[in-house]
């Protein structure tokens, strides 16, 4: 079977993984039995309507490859070349699975989109929070909104935020970053000012956020107005 479509071992072993082959006894039945008509239907699916292109063409790249390179799953890319979604050329010189190849293009436009949400991580680099994992530790704590979501281009679920979620953390947290921002003034003297004051980070219960404030807190000590603050 995979000298039939003239693919490496890794890459059989994908196409099995991802369902493009499947065997004609299950896997649970001594040993994987294959149809050689299941390789020469994909190879005539995916050359129907193939275009010959010179070996040269830059234009053109194995679908394999492209299909990597946008990070679109394999199937996918194998599915909308028989369908006839994208189209198809076959490269001179080489024979089987190796000459087919795509416009890395057509190839983009099958990616799938990631959630419009700015992730947890983003908006923990623009008020300051990234190096500390506070953002995280608040989130599992209950303390911010999050939603977990699934991101297709990294194959992660990962936490994102809205703007109500970003809108409610300002409204009830404050940073060293944010009122350097706000104030004009170094990180550091702003963090200075804080414990001058007698303002402590949010703790509850003795637990270590990292240098986050309580809004109200900085605002009444400090005649800080944390109300307007926004990261760019």
């Amino acid at each position: 079977m995979r000298q039939q479509l003239g693919v490496s071992v890794g890459q059989f072993e994908i196409f099995v993984d991802k369902k493009v082959l499947e065997p004609v006894v299950p896997q649970s039945v001594l040993k994987l039995q294959w149809d050689i008509a299941d390789a020469d239907a994909l190879l005539g699916d995916l050359t129907k309507d193939a275009v010959a292109v010179k070996g040269t063409d830059a234009d053109w790249l194995p679908l394999g490859v492209a299909a990597a390179r946008a990070r679109v799953d394999i199937a996918h890319a194998i599915g909308a070349a028989r369908e006839g979604v994208i189209k198809v050329a076959l490269k001179d010189g080489l024979v089987g699975y190796a000459a087919i190849c795509v416009r890395q293009s057509d190839i983009n436009k099958l990616q799938e989109k990631p959630p419009e949400l700015r992730s947890l991580g983003a908006f923990a680099k623009e008020i300051g929070l990234h190096n500390s994992g506070a953002l995280t530790a608040l989130f599992n704590a209950g303390h911010i909104k999050a939603t977990e979501l699934f991101n297709p281009l990294t194959h992660r679920n990962g936490l994102y935020v809205s703007d109500a979620d970003i809108s409610a953390f300002h409204a009830k947290f404050t940073t060293p970053k944010l009122l350097s921002i706000r104030e004009k003034m170094d990180s550091r003297l702003i963090a200075r000012k804080l414990r001058n004051a007698g303002i402590s980070r949010f703790a509850p219960g003795g637990r270590n956020f990292g240098p986050v404030y309580l809004a109200d807190d900085v605002k009444k000590a400090c005649s800080v107005d944390t109300s307007r603050e926004r990261s760019d």
